[in-house]
């Protein structure tokens, strides 16, 4: 059963969350902190990180080897989680307001739509 499935199954509401899944870890998380570094809060196991910090983390976090032995990440924007994930990479998820960047992401080939929101059905981005 995949991540998703059971994610689905554990809760009574069904999830407002985009699954994602993606090879170019860093090319992806580049894109997310350059997109919503400022004004936000990024939690990297633990370790808050905020807006004066993202050159830093572009320059030193964003390698696949780096992001892959990561177990937490959360981007938070006005005390909403947009990004996130827990144990590894390949269960990013990406909150449902946030379609038209998924959508650029989905037109650049960078991420594949595991999981999508109720009521957004899959669709040609």
């Amino acid at each position: 059963m995949s991540f998703w499935n059971w994610l689905n199954g554990q809760r009574k509401e069904p999830s407002s969350i985009y699954g994602l899944s993606t090879t170019r870890y860093s090319a992806v998380f580049k894109r997310i902190l350059e997109h919503y570094g400022q004004g936000a809060t990024i939690e990297i196991d633990e370790r808050a990180f905020s807006a004066e910090d993202v050159p830093s983390l572009l320059a030193t976090w964003c390698t696949n080897d780096n992001i892959i032995k990561t177990r937490n990440f959360r981007l938070v924007r006005g005390g909403i989680e947009l990004f996130g994930f827990h144990d590894h990479p390949s269960e990013l998820w990406a909150s449902a307001s946030e379609e038209s960047f998924v959508r650029e992401l989905l037109r650049e080939r960078l991420i594949r739509i595991d999981a999508w929101p109720p009521g957004k059905p899959p669709a040609r981005p």
